[in-house]
């Protein structure tokens, strides 16, 4: 900071002349600017930040099992309990609450599907005769073979067949099957004979082969196998060869230390 130093003469008047500058005036200009960061900044911020440990798979897999809490909680939050006193206004606890024993569920397909043919002929005469009030007790009447007349009586034995038997029959089915002897045919082709299960809907059109699909001697169809029987299968085989290894490295450390 400069300092000006004035002399006064005795009765004389102040003027312009009479004040004397010791030393000049210095000025300087400040200016402040922001702190430009390099790459290398970055790096070196980047060690002194502090590094959370990673949990392996293992331990978060293992916390997980044990129902240990592995989310751990920052004392700086500040929690509400969850009673009435923390809530504002009144709300109906049984607003919500579906009384389920009150809920009329539709389970009208039987829990027990049908797996013979016997069965099927019997569940086939049972919803002939509810539906048109007869008695037949023979699968081979020539009754059964007779078209529907009535798209109402065809609906009906269509809805006991699907009851009793515990399959759902399509729309397109329904419509083209004519007589109730075509709808036996075609339980027992697709339902009965287990075709139904293999049915997957990443493969709708896949074909299904058995030993039954070609009379030829010289080809044979190999059965499907489960997917749980090879996966069995591939895990025992897994474990004969890590046997087999072992063994191998155990006689070569035994011959070497025989040397």
């Amino acid at each position: 900071m400069s300092s000006v130093r004035m002399i006064v003469r005795p009765s004389a008047r102040l003027s312009r002349s009479s004040v004397i500058q010791s030393t000049p005036v210095l000025t300087r200009a400040l200016h402040t600017s922001t702190v430009r960061y390099d790459f290398f900044s970055w790096l070196k911020d980047r060690k002194k930040s502090k590094k959370e440990p990673v949990k392996s798979t293992k331990e978060v897999i293992s916390e997980i099992e044990s129902g240990k809490d592995i989310v751990e909680k920052n004392e700086n939050v500040s929690t509400i309990e969850l009673i009435p006193e923390n809530f504002i206004g009144t709300f109906d606890k049984n607003r919500n609450v579906i009384p389920l024993d009150t809920v009329p569920f539709n389970r009208w397909l039987n829990a027990d599907k049908i797996t013979t043919e016997a069965a099927l002929n019997k569940v086939i005469l049972d919803s002939y005769n509810e539906t048109f009030g007869t008695h037949l007790t023979d699968i081979t009447d020539n009754t059964l073979g007779d078209a529907f007349t009535d798209i109402i009586q065809k609906f009906t034995f269509t809805k006991f067949l699907q009851i009793k038997s515990g399959f759902i029959l399509s729309d397109y089915q329904f419509t083209i099957l004519a007589c109730p002897k075509s709808f036996r045919e075609y339980y027992l082709k697709e339902f009965v004979s287990g075709k139904s299960l293999r049915f997957k809907e990443s493969e709708p059109n896949a074909i299904h082969l058995d030993g039954n699909s070609f009379k030829a001697p010289n080809i044979r169809v190999i059965e499907d196998i489960p997917a749980k029987d090879v996966r069995i299968k591939y895990k025992r085989l897994v474990n004969e060869v890590n046997n087999l290894e072992n063994k191998i490295t155990e006689d070569a450390i035994e011959n070497a230390k025989q040397l």
